[in-house]
């Protein structure tokens, strides 16, 4: 069964294009079920391709490549809602026609940049479950020229147990 998820983040989504309330409503009650396993996840990234307008191709070069591995440890109330704490990996991102059929999850993502040159948008595609994701990225974010730049990211995350005293947050 496809279910949007859009409304599993309505509140997010009400400043995104609007929203019908009550689709939104019986949406988030279909995946009230989804959720991911609280405690420490690891979660690395790359990013495999970048391209924008006259990219010069040492900075192209520099940008391509892994990202340095983070760890969450994420609370009951957090793993209730993912997608804010962990596959964003920052707060304030909403969310536009999320779609989770089976283990696959598509959707977009704006996520707020400082300044005011505007949003990075991401396109996301990949798998999602409890314990372990696996999803593409094509992140677009305009430069300070207003110049929109394309990355290309994968980002993989997996549940490594409970949170012991002074892991990560």
């Amino acid at each position: 069964m496809k279910a949007c998820a859009g409304p599993f983040l309505a509140a997010a989504l009400a400043g995104c294009g609007g929203v019908d309330q009550e689709a939104a409503n019986r949406a988030a009650g279909e995946l009230a079920a989804f959720q991911v396993e609280p405690g420490l996840w690891e979660v690395t990234s790359a990013v495999t391709a970048a391209r924008a307008r006259n990219l010069p191709l040492q900075v192209r070069d520099r940008l391509i490549g892994p990202r340095p591995t983070r760890r969450y440890c994420l609370t009951p109330v957090q793993a209730a809602r993912p997608m804010a704490d962990l596959v964003a990996g920052r707060r304030g991102c909403a969310y536009r026609d999320l779609a989770l059929d089976g283990d696959r999850l598509t959707g977009l993502m704006a996520c707020p940049e400082p300044g005011e040159v505007g949003p990075t948008m991401a396109r996301l595609d990949g798998r999602y479950g409890p314990r372990d994701y696996d999803l593409s990225m094509e992140m677009t974010s305009p430069m300070p020229d207003g110049t929109p730049m394309v990355l290309e990211v994968r980002t993989r995350g997996r549940w490594l147990g409970q949170c012991r005293e002074g892991e990560a947050k």
